[in-house]
């Protein structure tokens, strides 16, 4: 009977057939960030907390002239102070490797991870973990213009909802464009499709959905200092279709336990202008403008009660940031302050709301 190597016994393998006339190092990074959020549950209801977060990576490079292997972990923590019970905790592991096929240019990546999330007393409902797989390419056609195309696989498990388990593939081509007046254009394209695990061969429950996504972004340099830069994101479900349950009196549906991005087809579009006041000080103001048309989600009155319509969301938001490299204290070092406002309207009384978070970040890449 052959042995069945172990995922650590593969591992200690790869770093050694890696470590071949290879350089090694650690890194770290991380940052903590306290925030107030006046709708933490964004939706009519308006209830605030105060939020702890933390995020830290601490990862392994093994790099040669041409190949470079990674291993890593990621830890995010996050403590909501009025809303105790609501705090998270996520943890990733995972290993990419990045081999240049010409002299620093044409990079091939592949790369799996493992996350797994972790939340505390009713929440807990909420738990998942997902193992992704990915690979990716990028060429080089000149100096100034590349071209990318790449693969990515999950299979994303929800401990507790089993009937909305499920597997994700999506291919996205990628093209990225410079020009001598400063100006860059990069556009996308990427088709996803998500297969339930579970097959219900049922009328009214998909077993896949299919959506097609295009993204363009434009930026434009005014000066050394100051940029804009304009995005337009277009979705578009080829294939429809959700999962939900029933309780005696109400109706659950995928999206509004888990955010399905499947659920609705629409358009964003956005603009930033940047200026950087000093080397050191960087300062960001942004705006968003978002559709969202949901594909079998009927929108509910204050009562409950399914409207014969359905649901649809027109998102505004405005954002402010400046961030302070701070490494002349500390190598690394910088700190951030952000404001976002948040405005969506919506047939679905729950679903209509506004929003302001106020946010300090404190980080240091190392």
């Amino acid at each position: 009977m052959k042995r069945k190597i172990s995922f650590l016994n593969l591992l200690v393998l790869l770093i050694a057939v890696f470590s071949f006339n290879s350089s090694a190092q650690f890194y770290l990074t991380a940052d903590v960030e306290g925030y107030y959020d006046d709708n933490i549950f964004n939706n009519y209801l308006n209830e605030s907390d105060f939020i702890n977060a933390f995020t830290g990576e601490l990862g392994y490079d093994l790099e040669s002239e041409q190949n470079n292997f990674e291993i890593y972990y990621t830890g995010f923590l996050n403590r909501y102070y009025q809303y105790s019970d609501k705090s998270t905790t996520i943890h990733k592991f995972g290993a990419v490797n990045t081999y240049l096929f010409a002299e620093n240019d044409n990079p091939f990546n592949v790369g799996l991870n493992y996350t797994i999330r972790i939340n505390k007393e009713d929440y807990y409902i909420y738990d998942f973990n997902q193992v992704s797989a990915y690979a990716n390419y990028m060429h080089s056609i000149s100096e100034s213009n590349k071209i990318q195309l790449g693969v990515i696989g999950n299979r994303i498990d929800y401990e507790n909802f089993s009937l909305f388990s499920h597997y994700q593939l999506k291919a996205f081509l990628r093209s990225i464009n410079s020009f001598e007046s400063r100006t860059s254009l990069t556009a996308a394209v990427e088709i996803d499709q998500k297969i339930y695990i579970e097959k219900m061969q049922n009328q009214g429950l998909a077993d896949e959905v299919l959506q097609s996504k295009l993204y363009l972004q434009l930026g434009q340099g005014i000066t050394d200092d100051l940029g804009l830069s304009a995005y337009a994101f277009f979705r578009n479900n080829l294939s429809g279709g959700n999962r939900y349950f029933n309780t005696i009196d109400y109706i659950y549906y995928e999206e509004e336990l888990f955010n399905d991005i499947y659920s609705n087809e629409g358009v964003e579009t956005g603009l930033t202008m940047s200026y950087l006041f000093l080397p050191n000080i960087m300062g960001k103001i942004s705006g968003r403008y978002e559709i969202r048309n949901y594909t079998d989600l009927p929108a509910a009155d204050k009562d409950g009660n399914n409207l014969n319509e359905l649901r649809q969301d027109n998102q505004y938001s405005a954002g402010a940031s400046l961030e302070f490299g701070l490494s002349e204290i500390i190598s690394g070092l910088y700190l951030s302050l952000n404001y976002n406002y948040i405005k969506n309207i919506s047939n679905d009384y729950y679903y209509d709301y506004n929003n302001q978070i106020y946010a300090i970040t404190l980080g240091f890449d190392f």
